[in-house]
């Protein structure tokens, strides 16, 4: 039975890592996260690319 727990937690364990990432792949694709911050009238376009830059939003979604 400590077997059978064992191996189920080890099983687990990548199950939630893959699971975590396509999570966040999915999302990422399917949401623009400048969205907001474009329809700000108030910001300026080099702010909104220190925006980008600050976030990391101008690397790849797998890098990210």
């Amino acid at each position: 039975m400590l077997t059978f727990i064992a191996r189920r937690v080890l099983y687990s364990i990548p199950v939630l890592i893959f699971s975590t990432f396509f999570s966040f792949l999915f999302v990422s694709y399917a949401t623009n996260p400048l969205l907001a911050a474009r329809a700000n009238p108030r910001l300026t376009p080099h702010l909104l690319h220190l925006l980008v830059v600050q976030n990391h939003l101008d690397k790849p979604v797998v890098v990210r």
